[in-house]
């Protein structure tokens, strides 16, 4: 059961970080698919499970897929540029 609510919190936050990525308030994101405030914010504090029609209709909302809500957040930070290192010569 645990594992479950950890996942209920993983959906609810990247369902709030996408909407609020793209500016929409909550009660227009709520109106949008046809569910009251309350309960899109019990969704996204991870309070109450959501169904997959549900969010298969908000993610239709924020833009994404349903499969974005079950990764983990990128950091906004930019990637990492690799360098290449000088192959090493060989030790007599």
């Amino acid at each position: 059961m645990a594992q479950v609510k950890n996942l209920d919190a993983l959906v609810g936050r990247r369902i709030r970080l996408r909407r609020i990525q793209l500016g929409i308030e909550a009660k227009s994101l709520a109106a949008s698919v046809k569910v009251a405030e309350a309960r899109l914010q019990a969704f996204e504090l991870g309070r109450e499970s959501i169904c997959v029609e549900l969010l298969a209709e908000i993610a239709g909302a924020l833009g994404v897929s349903s499969a974005y809500f079950y990764s983990a957040p990128r950091t906004g930070l930019a990637p990492r540029k690799q360098t290449r290192m000088a192959p090493r010569q060989a030790v007599r």
